[in-house]
């Protein structure tokens, strides 16, 4: 399995909630949105689905792009 830069996050809302994870991070527990690399030959969109359904559990469509940062 290929690792790239790249990575993607997942804002996932419903009935009002959004669904967060927990995870350490520099020996912390934070809490942040499912995400993760991309890896060689997939899209940002198999992605993000696959990094939710690998860190949740949730199966998700992608509904709209929120930003690319650098």
């Amino acid at each position: 399995m290929d690792r790239t830069d790249l990575t993607v996050s997942a804002v996932m809302k419903r009935d009002g909630w959004f669904l967060v994870v927990e995870e350490r991070s520099s020996g912390i527990v934070v809490v942040n949105h499912p995400g993760g690399h991309i890896q060689a030959g997939e899209s940002s969109e198999q992605a993000v689905i696959r990094e939710a359904l690998e860190e949740t559990g949730c199966h998700t469509t992608v509904g709209s792009l929120v930003g690319v940062y650098l």
